[in-house]
């Protein structure tokens, strides 16, 4: 649990407005409810706000398992970004105990998306995500629509088209309810996907144009997660619509293999590398 008191005290004493305090990180509603205890942001979130606050987490978190449960789930993040699902599923197996029903979605997501790369089991993975709609009782948060999307990706694996379809094509309009900036990370990991999903039915116009979206969002807020496997995907979208790898293309091929390499991105160093190696751009 965050102690919301110690937050509000901490901001009234230097001075800061809410909305000061928000600035860049989130909402002012959402300082609002942090500091009457009636919300616990995603980890990034809650450091970026304290940070500003010149306080450390053991300052604001009362239950030291629900910190180390909230450190476990931002590991295995890390890991699930990177494709590491066994060391996600590892790391998850460590939490001993779950604060409130964002944690405990944020925890079923991740263990039913890392199972279902690790084991391919794409139907317990229609059950895990559809569990995580029914837990969400039909609102619209960030889980609802990851949620969505992936049980677009299960359908998509299972070259089921139109399902596959009919799951992505609301994914959209349901970011549209979502405060993207307090979601970098998800929402990196949603548009991914979609590009993905794009880029499989041959929709290059709408894959640049989100591809565009996602380039910009990453760069306003300096992060590199996804970055490589964005790149990797433009690189593609620009080669199949030209039929060669031009200049563009192989720009794009080029930062993708950089950042998987910063990241160590071991399965997108593998692909951008062959590529790059049979073009020539990197010795064999």
């Amino acid at each position: 649990m965050i102690d919301g008191q110690k937050i509000k005290d901490t901001r009234k004493k230097l001075g800061i407005s809410q909305q000061d305090l928000a600035k860049g990180i989130t909402t002012q509603g959402t300082i609002s409810l942090l500091e009457r205890n009636s919300t616990s942001p995603r980890g990034d979130i809650l450091a970026k706000i304290i940070a500003r606050l010149g306080l450390k987490l053991e300052d604001v978190v009362v239950d030291n398992e629900v910190l180390a449960a909230q450190r476990f789930l931002d590991q295995a993040d890390k890991y699930s970004m990177n494709n590491e699902y066994d060391k996600a599923l590892e790391t998850l197996g460590k939490i001993d105990k779950l604060s409130d029903n964002e944690q405990e979605a944020h925890y079923l997501f991740l263990k039913t998306n890392a199972k279902m790369w690790q084991t391919r089991d794409f139907e317990d993975a229609l059950f895990g995500f559809n569990r995580i709609l029914q837990m969400r009782n039909k609102q619209v948060d960030i889980f609802t629509v990851l949620a969505t999307c992936e049980l677009g990706v299960v359908y998509l694996e299972r070259k089921e088209n139109d399902k596959a379809s009919f799951y992505f094509e609301q994914v959209p309009a349901l970011l549209e309810n979502i405060n993207l900036d307090d979601y970098v990370f998800w929402t990196l990991f949603i548009w991914k996907n979609l590009t993905l999903y794009y880029y499989r039915m041959m929709d290059f116009d709408k894959c640049a144009e989100i591809l565009e979206q996602a380039e910009e969002f990453s760069n306003r807020h300096f992060t590199p997660v996804f970055i490589d496997s964005l790149y990797y995907t433009n690189a593609l979208v620009l080669h199949d619509k030209h039929g060669e790898w031009t200049k563009d293309a192989i720009k794009y091929l080029l930062k993708s293999w950089a950042f998987s390499t910063f990241t160590d991105n071991k399965e997108n160093i593998k692909k951008t590398s062959e590529i790059l190696v049979e073009i020539g751009y990197l010795p064999e």
